[in-house]
């Protein structure tokens, strides 16, 4: 995993540290509805003095959720930093979905505790801190939450361009100057199924693969019907949330969301130095 040097550092006193993480079981995001302000979120809280990130973490899901993980299973996303009560924190954001034990909501902190499919995460009044740990999620490693969307893999990107993948039904694709010639079990001349076409490149240094990418990147420039809906922020991909999306007629409903959402993130990526 990504690692931040202060993962197994005690926190001094004084200081202010926060941890979550976001606990993902067949499409799920676990999620506890709060006593306090009866918001959904995940589970998390303070780091105590001379307590590290990591074993804050595995402290909290017990004591919230009853289950138990295992640091070995934890995937570190990002630390955030805030302003909250006066103080400057440092959250840590994690990912797991390895655990055992049974769910039981802590007494006097969690009212209930629900497995909730990512695709309706938004119908949920989201704690604050819960909200920001999906997002920059979303933003740093979407293949955490959405495993088909590894937008590294140039097969996975065609995936999500619409475009067939190489290798698919017993079949083999050739990468040749025409992009990606899928040949079915028992053809010799096989299919052109890739979107963009790009020329092959004289110079040595960059590669078929590097060739293919900038085609997409044009596919993408010349696609007359695409609209550049999410913005950069610091250099990371930001995207509107499911409601405002629907609300401004760019969705209408939740699987139209998450296919634009794959869409622009493709392009992000592509287009990104």
């Amino acid at each position: 995993m990504i690692m931040d040097y202060q993962l197994y550092s005690q926190k001094p006193k004084g200081d202010h540290w926060g941890v979550g993480v976001l606990l993902l079981h067949n499409g799920c995001i676990l999620l506890g509805r709060r006593t306090d302000n009866n918001t959904w979120g995940s589970p998390g809280g303070g780091v105590e003095d001379d307590e590290n990130p990591i074993d804050a973490i595995i402290r909290e899901v017990k004591e919230e959720t009853g289950l138990d993980i295992e640091a070995k299973h934890l995937t570190f996303v990002h630390r955030n930093y805030s302003y909250n009560e006066g103080a400057i924190w440092s959250s840590f954001v994690f990912v797991c979905d390895k655990f055992d034990g049974e769910l039981k909501p802590k007494v006097g902190e969690v009212e209930e505790l629900k497995w909730v499919p990512i695709e309706n995460l938004w119908d949920y009044p989201l704690f604050t801190p819960t909200k920001e740990s999906i997002m920059v999620t979303l933003q740093r490693n979407p293949e955490l939450i959405y495993p088909s969307l590894v937008v590294e893999k140039m097969t996975s990107i065609e995936q999500l361009v619409d475009v067939k993948n190489p290798g698919r039904n017993g079949g083999h694709g050739v990468l040749g100057t025409g992009g990606w010639k899928y040949k079915k079990p028992g053809e010799s001349k096989g299919v052109n199924r890739a979107a963009p076409e790009y020329k092959a490149t004289v110079n040595p240094s960059i590669s078929k693969l590097q060739a293919l990418k900038q085609s997409y990147i044009t596919y993408f420039q010349n696609l007359k019907d695409f609209k550049k809906i999410y913005t950069v922020q610091d250099g990371q991909f930001v995207f509107p949330e499911y409601n405002k999306a629907k609300q401004e007629g760019l969705v209408n409903d939740k699987a139209s969301y998450i296919r634009l959402f794959k869409e622009q993130y493709v392009h992000f990526a592509l287009t990104r130095s």
